[in-house]
């Protein structure tokens, strides 16, 4: 049996709670989307998002490998989101484009002012990179300077 829950934008199966291999890896981000919208960035983890989809953290990682890798998702997303605005206002054609990419800059930042923050704040990524580059040996990283460069 399938139930959706409009405002929680996700699909019920089998009863009351979610059965584990039916909640997609797009129902757990549109959960950490609204987190994020509720209550800033810092609270995307995974027992809020289970409390939040009223199941288990399994579910969460049987989709993603780490939290890491799910709000890399869910930074994605918010990008996403930041470029439907962007295209939206540049299509009205209300303005030349370099003015309706700042409009729609503006507006996303007012409309969505923590998935704006989340969108915008590189620290993570940042941190993210250095850890990847950590894993590279000198003469890789030499390497790499000589085709970028």
């Amino acid at each position: 049996m399938k139930k959706q829950i409009p405002e929680k934008n996700i699909t019920l199966w089998d009863g009351f709670c979610p059965v584990h291999n039916k909640l997609t890896k797009e129902d757990i981000i549109n959960a950490a989307l609204e987190t994020v919208r509720q209550n800033g960035a810092d609270a995307i983890n995974a027992r809020s998002l289970a409390s939040y989809l009223d199941c288990s953290t399994q579910p969460i990682f049987s989709n993603f490998a780490s939290m890491d890798e799910l709000r890399l998702a869910v930074i994605d997303k918010a990008t996403e989101l930041y470029n439907n605005y962007l295209t939206r206002e540049i299509d009205e054609q209300n303005y030349p484009a370099y003015k309706a990419s700042g409009i729609a800059y503006i507006r996303f930042a007012r409309e969505e002012k923590e998935l704006f923050k989340l969108a915008t704040d590189m620290s993570f990524i940042e941190d993210k990179l250095q850890e990847n580059i950590d894993d590279f040996t000198r003469e890789e990283l030499d390497e790499i300077d000589e085709i970028v460069f």
